[in-house]
């Protein structure tokens, strides 16, 4: 090996690990603490989450990694919890409060506004309703689909305002979340 290459630190390691992220901690911290519990040169993962969302994180090892784009470009499934009343900065539950409305749409309001936003996601549904405050949605979508953008714009086309209270992502591309391993069995 010549003078000026240096071994890489770890070991090589090369594959898919799926992560089942809890909330509060973000993708990259993620990647970190599961890098550095396989002792692995290189690692990285198939796409955000925010430190609010939950579910399946692939963490990609090695040769792997080559592969991250394919993944991200893959069918990707989400179910999200709407919070009608309160625009937030963030648009999701970590951010300050910067509108309020008291409108609440109601079942047939939201089943009838879904409509318009299918051509940005393949589908997008009402799945339960806990209360006049908050809608359960499923969404599978492709890439580049902002699960907050979403829940924003469902909102405003509704006459209210809202942001997103809980996320967890279901799937993204072959994995799905019986894949998933909780990083607490990891780290």
């Amino acid at each position: 090996m010549p003078r000026h290459q240096r071994k890489p630190k770890g070991r090589p390691i090369d594959g898919w690990l799926i992560i089942d992220k809890p909330s509060g901690i973000g993708s990259t911290d993620v990647v970190n603490k599961v890098k550095r519990a396989y002792d692995a040169q290189k690692a990285g993962h198939g796409g955000t989450l925010d430190p609010l969302a939950t579910g399946l994180l692939p963490i990609a090892f090695g040769h792997a990694t080559k592969t991250v784009p394919y993944v991200m470009d893959g069918t990707k499934v989400y179910h999200f919890t709407l919070a009608f009343g309160e625009a937030r900065d963030s648009d999701d539950a970590d951010g300050a409060v910067i509108e309020t409305s008291e409108l609440r749409p109601s079942d047939e309001a939201i089943r009838g506004a879904l409509g318009a936003f299918t051509a940005r996601v393949d589908r997008f549904e009402l799945i339960a309703r806990p209360d006049a405050d908050t809608a359960i949605f499923e969404v599978q979508s492709g890439k580049g689909v902002y699960m907050r953008s979403l829940a924003r714009d469902l909102a405003r086309s509704l006459g209210t305002v809202g942001h997103i209270a809980a996320l967890r992502r279901l799937r993204v591309g072959p994995f799905l979340e019986s894949h998933g391993i909780p990083l607490d069995r990891i780290v």
